[in-house]
């Protein structure tokens, strides 16, 4: 009977000895899987720095990352960054702004333009934002009770949907829309709005007195 037990507990030692061994070695396993795993992706994030930084363009665009079901990240950019902050650009300009600021320069920086552009705002030439400093932009009344633009950068004063530098069109609204009615019903020679000229504007709107 001692030698049945003796067997017994020989035999139940080697089972847990066995056990215990088969963690041991899942544990190690585990371990060592997370370690390549850890070190793959470290040397995926090595490659992906090292890539960035030896391309150039990629320091001046802004990075998107689409993430896939599968997870995988997929890289792409959504516009170049080609100026930095500046007095009159606060947060750069990325080459969409560039563009429109082009626009702005060429067609309503010069304000002999409007009146000329036919009789809806469809006839005018394309906008966009620009990036342009609105703290330079301070609204105004004028003396016939409108409100107006004025920047204060270059000292221009801007009139009821007219485009600023920011390259919206301004709508002042209100009390300055009722103003511009009267004064198209008072002349048989501007059809819209957009018959506006600048010297109108300044005659309809008057001028900013504080």
């Amino acid at each position: 009977m001692k030698k049945k037990i003796i067997i017994g507990i020989v035999i139940l030692c080697l089972v847990i000895a066995g056990v215990i061994t088969g963690l041991v070695i899942r544990n190690n396993g585990n371990k060592a899987k997370a370690d390549d795993s850890t070190a793959e992706q470290t040397e995926e994030d090595k490659n992906l720095k090292e890539y960035d930084s030896t391309d150039e363009s990629d320091q001046s665009q802004s990075q998107v990352y689409i993430v896939h079901d599968d997870g995988t990240r997929e890289k792409y950019y959504t516009f170049e960054q080609v100026n930095e902050p500046s007095d009159m650009f606060p947060n750069g300009q990325d080459d969409y702004e560039v563009d429109s600021w082009d626009s702005y320069q060429k067609y309503w920086d010069d304000f002999s333009v409007y009146g000329t552009y036919g009789p809806g705002i469809g006839d005018a030439p394309p906008g966009g934002e620009t990036g342009y400093n609105e703290d330079y932009l301070v609204e105004k009344t004028t003396d016939k009770g409108a409100v107006c633009i004025v920047d204060t950068r270059t000292g221009k004063v801007y009139y009821n949907d007219m485009i600023l530098p920011t390259g919206i069109r301004y709508a002042a609204g209100g009390e300055t829309e009722d103003i511009q009615l009267y004064y198209l019903a008072e002349h048989d020679n501007l059809d819209s709005v957009y018959s506006f000229t600048y010297a109108d504007m300044q005659d309809c709107y008057g001028y900013p007195i504080n």
